[in-house]
């Protein structure tokens, strides 16, 4: 199963694993963990270990994914 969470608060839960949607998805998001695919539009603070999105909600990033975040950034 796949739970998207939208700008508006609504969340929608699909039957489908989150590789499906990955490789749908534009540019613009970006896997940060085995579980997460984020909208980089929506990223406000990257910090160590975890990205602010700007809802306030912070998302965990695997080690692995730091590197691709920080050359990857569009924060803002």
């Amino acid at each position: 199963y796949t739970r998207f969470v939208l700008t508006n608060g609504r969340t929608l839960l699909t039957s489908r694993n989150i590789g499906f949607y990955e490789s749908l998805l534009p540019e613009k998001f970006l896997r940060v963990h085995k579980r997460c695919i984020l909208n980089r539009r929506h990223m406000t603070e990257n910090c160590k270990g975890f990205v602010r999105m700007s809802d306030g909600v912070e998302v965990e990033v695997a080690r692995r994914k730091r590197r691709i975040i920080g050359k990857k950034r569009t924060i803002g």
